[in-house]
């Protein structure tokens, strides 16, 4: 371009923007998502409640009005989904946010919104919205607005709640912003500041001459229950009346305004109060709230102020959809805005009928009286309404928050919008949950879902449009599923599957048909327990997929079937009955990943990168946290897998190189086919076997005359540059390159087929063979034994070029192992897909080795890849098998064993005999394997690679190791230099007690040489 011309171009391009900003205005809706808190079912005036919302209820009465919204329970969990059109654990706020996740819950825990899910603005924005947020943020500071797409916020990013008068405590962002709206403390009173920032930033957003997003985050009616006295005296004479009374009232004008419907909807008892410490639940733990006749006249008026302050809140709320409105209508925006009206979960009950003052479950609870009644909700105060108040508002159904009966996860739903939706007299009865409004805004707005998110892979929306539903369509019957700290559901259809928790019986799985019980006071599960026990899989299927982990139930609903009813499989956390034991011949798939760490799955604490389909194996399966592979390098833990004995046997202790290297190291060429390969003995006993990916264990640089991979026992193979047989050669691309490069050109020599494809799809070429493979297997009935065994997390990295980030080695390597997961995705999905496969596949996945410094990441654990410590040979191993393992979504971090014992476990497992006359190094552990727990007997030992005294910046690495029970030793050939460590309280292996503990140290010293002593040797003393 010339430069004269670039001012007319300038010009040009910007009247372009412009214009298409001015069409975007024009046509697509802008969108405002108004989210409640802690506001119960029938508290609105247009849902059947006593306080005055005439703003909301107009709303509603030019809108669509829904009866059968679900959220999920408590307040963050249900802005996960909200935001993400994901499930809770999808979003990685399963429970609540922290700052310190446990680990071993893995993803679906982490206590603030994954890297794999995108908000609403990360969706809106793209298509040219501008987002804006106020108030409650509450998915976590770390995860904030702002990098999660917002471009203006005002509130608060990482509590439940705060101090309503506290006006120093809400910010404005991006840092640097100068607050708008900034009355003097005395006058400060959040909900209104709220409201006037809605406003703010709609003006923003009009000003900026395209669609806009607004989405206010109210924190009343939360607790504290707050608002300025003179609002909450309105209310004082209703609520003297009391709870029960103003219940029969509340269910009369439900029935008035058509929300109930007939005979299917009943006005539940007076509700309990959850089990609880008895200060806590005010000395009525497990009973009944009492009646409001029953309570003296000071605790009536104490009870009445309280929630006169909440109904003060409520209307707070309304007032600023009155502003909103208003404004709109003056700015003729009006029409063409969508508004969504919601709460977040049912009323709040914590955590008696008379509340609590001062810090939650303190058990404190002051009873105020007289002139000191008016100082409840006012400045410097902090207090609860309590359960009585919380049954009022959920009227007429069971239960509260943090509960998954109908009373805690049913939320009031408004969507507003003339000139889409238009008016609907009637009520919306279609049940939706809040996973399904980012698509209808999506839907509205005519924007495309993200497929990615920064580097990431972007999990696919749960939710479905309500546009369909909101103009009068029938939606088709879908399945719901719940879950919060121990309170499960699944809604079906009709029926509704529901495990409780906090009650004063036993707890068990119950079952309620909502077409005939909507307030669920008949439980069905006597009469229908198949109806059950298929619902209760049901809802462990979704939970395990989507990332809930559940303690064993109190009850089995199983048990209540006679025998020849239960079902032949189950999907649970204990031991079940129908696994005692796997078909004769189950399929086996071993995954062997080279170069990954023991925490890149984000099934094992990964929070930089996703894994999911490989998450998905462990949700449905085990993760073993102590599980050993037998070197810290790539081709002898390649030989010990496969052998199910020491690779020092074999003279194969490093990796292999050239001829010349080889001998050096005193190494053999390649691993004798005489070896007591797993698949030869599967083969000889009818199996299938297939070797997919790399090999390196003979066959590589300039050895060209190693045997083929189908001398040691396979049908068929298919392998990289290093291996014999048919293979796959690496092209290389990066960002901006057209013509892709060739690397391991040498790999041609080794003769036999070969094919060029892109290294960033090498694992997707390995699948595409394993796929025919299971199918020409099962179409000659035969079981199959597969190994796919990608290299793509060994350097070099060559992700997909759209995935380079700033082209850092960490940044490649997670792009690399996201890959991955998603080519090998296809492998698995095609056995979950088939009910034959499904249930008789074992599937095993873990690593060869630690990681490469900079690249992966050993978790919790020193070193990396080459070193005797923890991070070099400890791996993750996750088994799935839903027909064969007794454990599932089970984390096992006690058992210990290694990659030596996977070929006499799996020759157990399939009744196969061992090769006659040998031994194993490996100890048969089917019980274990298969989620029973038990360590192997003997040690495991170790003994570096010969070339490998010095890496990774470490000069004097130790020769050998020892792992005895909870002992690990590492030390010189010759014994010196002793690290000694207990793993049960040190497995950082931080502290050397070698001092400490002499005899210990000298016993293992002694049988750490020993062993090595019986091995043949190598030239590591001598290259020293």
């Amino acid at each position: 371009m010339r430069l004269r011309d670039l001012p007319y171009c300038l010009a040009t391009s910007l009247a372009v923007l412009f214009s298409a900003a001015a069409a975007w205005s024009q046509d697509r809706p802008n969108i405002i998502v108004i989210l409640a808190d802690d506001l119960g079912y029938s508290d609105l005036g247009c849902y059947g409640g006593e306080i005055d919302t005439p703003h909301i209820d107009a709303l509603a009465a030019g809108g669509a009005k829904l009866t059968q919204v679900y959220n999920s329970a408590r307040c963050c969990p249900s802005r996960a989904s909200l935001m993400t059109g994901l499930y809770p654990t999808q979003a990685g706020i399963g429970d609540f946010t922290t700052r310190k996740p446990n680990p071993s819950r893995g993803p679906g825990y982490l206590g603030r919104l994954r890297e794999d899910c995108v908000t609403m603005a990360e969706a809106l924005r793209p298509s040219g919205y501008g987002c804006y947020y106020v108030g409650k943020w509450h998915l976590h500071n770390e995860t904030g607005p702002i990098r999660r797409g917002f471009d203006e916020f005002y509130g608060y990013t990482f509590d439940h709640s705060h101090d309503q008068y506290d006006a120093d405590y809400y910010q404005r962002l991006p840092q640097g912003r100068v607050k708008e709206i900034d009355p003097a403390a005395d006058k400060f009173y959040a909900t209104d500041v709220f409201n006037e920032y809605a406003v703010e930033f709609i003006k923003q957003g009009q000003q900026a001459d395209k669609p806009w997003f607004l989405f206010l985050g109210h924190s009343s009616p939360h607790f504290p229950v707050q608002a300025p006295p003179e609002r909450a005296e309105k209310y004082d004479d209703t609520y003297r009346r009391g709870w029960d009374v103003l219940r029969s009232e509340r269910f009369a004008r439900m029935q008035t305004l058509g929300l109930v419907n007939g005979e299917h909807w009943k006005l539940s008892p007076r509700e309990i109060v959850p089990v609880d410490r008895d200060d806590i639940a005010n000395g009525f733990s497990g009973q009944q709230n009492p009646a409001w006749d029953s309570l003296d006249e000071d605790r009536q008026r104490d009870l009445a102020r309280r929630m006169s302050v909440f109904a003060a809140m409520v209307e707070g709320v309304d007032d600023g959809v009155g502003k909103i409105v208003d404004h709109l209508k003056q700015t003729d925006d009006f029409e063409n805005t969508l508004i969504v009206f919601l709460s977040d979960n049912g009323a709040c009950y914590e955590w008696g009928p008379f509340g609590f003052d001062g810090r939650s479950r303190r058990g404190e609870t002051i009873l105020r009286t007289g002139d000191d009644l008016r100082n409840i909700g006012g400045r410097g105060t902090h207090q609860a309404y309590g359960s009585g108040w919380a049954n009022l508002g959920n009227t007429p159904l069971r239960m509260y928050k943090h509960f998954t009966y109908e009373g805690g996860i049913s939320t009031p739903f408004i969507a507003h919008w003339p000139a889409g939706i238009g008016r609907r007299d009637d009520w919306v009865r279609e049940p939706a949950h809040m996973i399904d409004v980012l698509p209808t805004l999506l839907d509205a707005a005519r924007a495309d879902y993200p497929k990615r998110r920064d580097e990431h892979p972007v999990q696919p929306l749960e939710g479905k449009s309500l546009l369909p539903a909101l103009r009068g369509e029938t939606m088709a019957a879908r399945t719901l599923g719940f879950d919060h700290q121990a309170a499960h559901a699944l809604r079906q259809g009709d029926w509704k599957a529901v495990y409780s928790k906090r009650m004063p019986q036993t707890l068990r799985w119950e079952l309620y048909n909502l077409a005939e019980d909507r307030c669920e006071q008949n439980d069905l599960a006597a009469e229908h327990p198949q109806r059950l026990v298929a619902m209760v899989d049901e809802w462990e299927r979704w939970a395990t997929r989507v990332g809930v982990t559940w303690a064993p139930y109190a009850t089995d609903p199983k048990a209540a079937l006679p025998a020849a009813e239960a079902p032949s499989t189950g999907v649970d956390g204990p031991p079940s009955a129908a696994t005692e034991g796997p078909a004769d011949q189950p399929n086996i798939v071993l995954v062997f990943i080279d170069d990954m760490g023991w925490g890149d799955f984000s099934c094992f604490g990964n929070q930089d990168a996703g894994t999911p389909h490989i998450d998905r194996l462990a949700r449905e399966g085990i993760r073993f946290e102590q599980f050993y592979v037998n070197s810290p390098i790539c081709s002898p833990s390649r030989t010990a897998i496969s052998t199910g004995q020491y690779p020092q046997r074999w003279r194969i202790t490093s990796y292999l190189n050239n001829r010349k290297d080889n001998q050096r190291r005193g190494m053999a060429q390649w691993l004798d086919p005489k070896a007591p390969m797993l698949a030869r003995s599967l083969q000889q006993a009818g199996y299938a076997t297939g070797h997919f990916g790399k090999w390196h264990m003979g066959g590589q640089r300039d050895v060209n005359d190693a045997p083929p991979i189908t001398d040691y026992g396979f049908d068929e193979s298919l392998t990289n540059f290093e291996g014999m047989g048919p293979k796959l050669l690496p092209l290389t691309l990066k960002p901006g390159q057209t013509e892709p490069d060739k690397i391991w050109q040498r790999a041609e020599i080794l003769g036999e087929a070969y094919r060029w494809m892109l290294r960033s799809e090498i694992t997707t070429g390995f699948v595409d063979a394993a796929l025919p493979f299971i199918d020409k297997a099962a179409a000659s009935g035969k079981p199959f034994y597969i190994n796919l065994w990608p290299d793509d997390v060994h350097s070099p990295f060559w992700p997909p070029v759209d995935t380079w980030g700033d082209g850092s080695k960490r940044r490649l390597y997670l792009s690399v192992l996201e890959a991955m997961d998603q080519q090998l995705g296809r492998l698995f999905e095609r056995i979950q897909g088939d009910p034959k496969l499904r249930d008789n596949t074992l599937i095993l996945v873990c690593s060869d080795n630690g990681p490469e410094l900079g690249a992966g990441t050993a978790g919790p654990y020193r070193g990396y890849k080459t070193h005797l410590y923890e991070g070099g040979i400890r791996s993750p191993l996750v088994v799935w098998g839903p027909g064969i393992v007794k454990r599932h979504n089970h984390i096992d971090g006690q058992s210990v064993l290694s990659a030596i014992d996977l070929t006499p476990t799996l020759l157990k497992l399939t009744h196969t005999p061992p090769p006659e006359g040998v031994t194993f190094d490996g100890e048969p552990l089917v019980d274990t394997l298969l989620g029973d727990g038990g360590s192997r007997e003997a040690p495991i030992f170790f003994r570096r690679p010969p070339d490998r005294n010095a890496f990774y910046g470490d000069e004097d690495l130790p020769d050998l190791a020892v792992r005895s029970g909870k002992w690990k030793l590492l030390c010189e050939y010759d014994g010196s230099e002793a690290e000694l460590y207990d793993l049960s309280i040190d497995d950082a292996e931080a502290n050397n007690v070698a001092e400490q503990n002499p005899d210990v140290t000298a016993q293992l010293i002694k049988s750490v040489i020993d062993w090595h002593r019986s091995m043949p040797p190598d030239n590591g003393p001598e290259l020293e």
